[in-house]
């Protein structure tokens, strides 16, 4: 018979659990405990997902080229997808992936300029002294696209220009940043937007001189819509006939796909070719005949298309667009104005504007005025600025009045014959969009 000693060592072993399934347990409490406190400590100590210790830099480049950083933790986590050269500033535009928020919430930007560096290079190289200088501005540009303006750089310095973070030292880790096969993009030559409109894209190109008087012929031209943000660009590129063309505007007929499928066009970038010999009799008949048509290399383009399906139900009768650069101070009277006549809209162009426009504008929409901004930052487009803002007025207006800030619908005093031969009365609340709105009606 066995002792009592001996069944309680039995009954014990029989009870004790299974080491690998204690070992397991504990550790699993040990890295719940650890992961808790770890987002305790992150809570409290003010950490994003967007800071320096959480992202590497990444510095975008010109279709598929690459960077390499030495210092992640010195320069922005932005990804500068082009640059272009103006006459007094280099604007960058940067993708919307790099948080633009999160640059302003860091304290501020400096613009970063290397010595001996060239605008067009295949490789820069690490060589060559700094210059900081703080960002002009940094603003909103589209859906998938923010910018930031530099100033121009200072001599035998490039424009290839870098953002950083503004910090009081400055360490030695960006002097490794090396760019391959970079370009900024001069002005006198681009294509620098695009829109859908239907079955077609409307092309804004600078440079092509074309006569003002007149429609182009569109056959000295030819369309490529490329997916520019893919490691595999241009061996997808479609290529399209332009239908039309007249001073900055190409409108191109949309590949077959993305008729079908126009959602399939949101981000895709869009460039421009013109014939070797546009102007040769044989070139511009070719294209009937169905005979091949020789193009120069693409004109260099920062243009993404940007696609909408938002269509407002109830139309407004009547809208006005602007564009304007520092005149933040007349806006206000001229919306007042023109809303007492009946406009119940505004599209406001900013070309560059550093008054404080934004914030007039804010206040005006908290006024119950329905006023939109627009960045558009290309000078010396006001025409190509109109017709973007008709492609993008016309799924919310009937009508649109385009007009200077400085300029004011004036009805004149009806005299007493002017009455018997027109029945408009006396100017009053309301009365352009009446106006406008009986021609419709007149119309249908």
């Amino acid at each position: 018979m066995q002792s009592d000693q001996q069944r309680r060592k039995r009954k014990q072993r029989f009870l004790k659990p299974p080491y690998f399934i204690t070992s397991s347990y504990y550790y699993f409490v040990r890295c719940c405990i650890l992961f808790l406190f770890l987002l305790f400590f992150l809570f409290f100590n003010g950490f994003t997902f967007e800071s320096d210790f959480l992202f590497k830099s990444v510095l975008g480049v010109f279709r598929s080229t690459s960077v390499s950083l030495a210092s992640s933790l010195e320069l922005c986590p932005v990804r500068v997808e082009d640059w272009v050269l103006f006459p007094d500033h280099v604007l960058l535009l940067v993708s919307k992936r790099s948080r633009l928020s999160w640059l302003n919430l860091h304290g501020g930007l400096d613009c970063i300029y290397r010595q001996g560096w060239t605008n067009s290079s295949f490789e820069f190289g690490d060589s060559g002294k700094l210059v900081a200088l703080p960002v002009l501005s940094v603003d909103e540009y589209n859906e998938l696209q923010s910018i930031a303006r530099c100033p121009l750089p200072p001599s035998n310095y490039s424009a290839m220009v870098q953002l950083r973070k503004r910090v009081i030292r400055r360490k030695d880790g960006v002097n490794n940043l090396v760019l391959v096969n970079q370009t900024v993009h001069s002005w006198e030559m681009l294509v620098y937007a695009a829109a859908l409109d239907g079955e077609t894209a409307v092309v804004f190109v600078k440079g092509l001189n074309l006569r003002p008087d007149r429609v182009s012929d569109p056959a000295q031209f030819s369309c490529h819509f490329d997916w520019n943000d893919s490691e595999k660009s241009g061996k997808y590129a479609l290529n399209t006939n332009a239908v039309t063309a007249a001073q900055e505007i190409i409108r191109c007929s949309l590949p077959l796909s993305l008729k079908k499928y126009p959602t399939m066009a949101h981000g895709l970038g869009v460039s421009i070719s013109i014939a070797s010999h546009p102007g040769h009799r044989d070139v511009v008949g070719s294209r009937g005949r169905g005979e091949a048509i020789r193009y120069d290399p693409a004109i260099p383009s920062v243009a993404k298309i940007i696609h909408s399906e938002e269509q407002a139900k109830n139309k407004y009768e009547l809208c006005a667009c602007t564009m304007l650069w520092n005149q933040a101070t007349s806006l206000r009277e001229w919306i007042v104005y023109h809303a007492w006549l009946g406009v119940e809209r505004w599209f406001i162009y900013d070309n560059n504007s550093n008054d404080g426009i934004e914030k007039v504008i804010e206040e005006l929409n908290q006024e119950k005025f329905n006023v939109s901004r627009h960045v558009w930052p290309w000078i010396k487009s006001q025409e190509a600025g109109f017709s973007h803002c008709i492609l993008k007025a016309r799924r919310e207006c009937k009508w649109v009045a385009f007009m200077d800030v400085d300029e004011f619908f004036y009805f004149p005093l009806p005299t007493a014959n002017r009455l018997k031969k027109i029945n408009l009365g006396y100017p009053g609340r309301h009365s352009l969009r009446s106006l406008v709105a009986k021609f419709s009606s007149s119309k249908q």
